[in-house]
C-alpha cells in the first residue's frame, strides 16, 4: 500500500519492507489483522506526495516544481486551494496556486495537504455516503489547521506544528476505510452512535473489532509516516495511552479534536480533562475554544 518511484533505489526498497514488518510487531493483534486482510482496498499513499519528497532531496530542490506536481491532478489543488484559502489558516492574502502555496506556507505544511487530499480523494466514487465523505473532510480540515495553531503557541520547534497538522488531517482516514470496506457496517455504527450518544471508537470496536485509531494508525504507519504522526492517529481520543510524555503533537491533535467535536460547548465532553490537567493547559484552553469560533464564523461569513 505504498508508492515507490522507479527507478527503485535497493535502500528505499528494503526500509519499505522494514517499515512494514516493524509495524507489524507493534500492531501484533490477530483481530486487527484478519480486518486488515479481509478488506477489499486500502487508499495508497498518494504519488504526488511521493515526488515532492524526491524533489526536495534532489540537489537543486525547487518550489515552482513541486507546484507543478500538485498541479497534475486538478482536483488535488482545488482540494488545496480551498483549504489553504479557508480561514482556518489564517492567511493575510488569497492563494490562486499550488505554488504560490508552496512559496507562502513552505513545503513541509503542503505535503500534509497533498497527502489528505490525495487520499480523500481515492474513496470518491466509492460505496461511501457522500454526506459522511463530505463531514470527514470538513472536521479534518478543521482539526488539523487548529492543532497546529495550538501547537505553535506551545513549542517554538516548527516540526512539531507540522506534525501536528498531518496528525489532525489524518486522524480519521481509518473511518474512511472503515466506510468503504463495511459499507452495512458503517451504516449500523453511525446508527448506534446517534442514538445512544456513545463515542464512535466505542461502537466500531464493538461492531468491528478495532476502532478507526487503530485501523488508521495501521495504514499511516505502513506507508512510513513519522512516529509522532502515527501517534496522532492512534491515540488522538486517548492521549493518556501514549507513552510520550509532556505536550507532543499529539497533544495538539487531542484538544483540537475535542474542540471541533463540542460545537461551541465550552465544556468540551471529548477532552481528557485529567491530561490536559496534568500537562498545566487548561488555563489556555478558553483561548483556543475562541479562537476556533472565530475561523469558523469567517468562514461561515466567506460562504454567505
Amino acid at each position: 500500500h505504498q508508492y515507490l518511484a522507479k527507478p527503485c533505489e535497493a535502500e528505499s526498497l528494503v526500509s519499505a519492507v522494514q517499515r512494514a514488518f516493524k509495524l507489524r510487531s507493534l500492531v501484533h493483534d490477530e483481530k486487527l489483522e484478519e480486518i486488515v486482510a479481509d478488506m477489499k482496498s486500502l487508499p495508497s499513499m498518494p504519488e504526488q506526495y511521493q515526488q515532492i519528497m524526491e524533489e526536495m532531496q534532489s540537489d537543486d530542490p525547487s518550489l515552482h516544481k513541486v507546484g507543478e506536481i500538485i498541479e497534475t491532478d486538478v482536483a488535488m489543488s482545488a482540494k488545496i486551494l480551498q483549504l489553504v484559502n479557508s480561514a482556518f489558516f489564517g492567511l493575510a492574502r488569497h492563494l490562486s496556486s499550488p505554488a504560490d502555496a508552496a512559496m507562502y506556507l513552505g513545503v513541509d505544511v503542503l505535503k500534509s495537504l497533498v497527502l489528505t487530499a490525495g487520499v480523500f480523494s481515492q474513496f470518491e466514487g466509492e460505496d461511501v455516503d457522500v454526506g459522511a465523505l463530505q463531514s470527514i473532510w470538513h472536521r479534518s480540515n478543521e482539526v488539523g489547521p487548529l492543532a497546529k495553531q495550538i501547537a505553535a503557541q506551545q513549542s517554538d520547534e516548527s516540526i512539531l506544528g507540522d506534525y501536528a497538522l498531518m496528525g489532525g488531517l489524518m486522524a480519521d482516514v481509518g473511518k474512511l476505510v472503515i466506510a468503504t470496506n463495511f459499507p452495512d457496517k458503517f451504516t449500523e455504527i453511525e446508527r448506534t452512535v446517534a442514538e445512544s450518544g456513545r463515542r464512535d471508537f466505542e461502537v466500531e470496536e464493538e461492531v468491528v473489532g478495532h476502532s478507526h485509531c487503530d485501523i488508521g494508525a495501521y495504514l499511516v504507519g505502513l506507508w512510513g509516516l513519522p512516529n509522532p504522526v502515527v501517534e496522532c492517529v492512534a491515540y488522538h481520543h486517548s492521549p493518556m495511552s501514549c507513552a510520550a510524555s509532556g505536550f507532543t503533537a499529539l497533544s495538539a491533535v487531542h484538544v483540537a479534536e475535542a474542540i471541533v467535536c463540542a460545537h461551541g460547548d465550552d465544556n468540551l465532553p471529548h477532552l481528557d480533562k485529567d491530561y490536559v490537567e496534568k500537562l498545566g493547559i487548561a488555563d489556555l484552553l478558553p483561548e483556543w475554544i475562541k479562537l476556533h469560533r472565530e475561523s469558523r464564523a469567517a468562514d461561515a461569513g466567506d460562504e454567505q
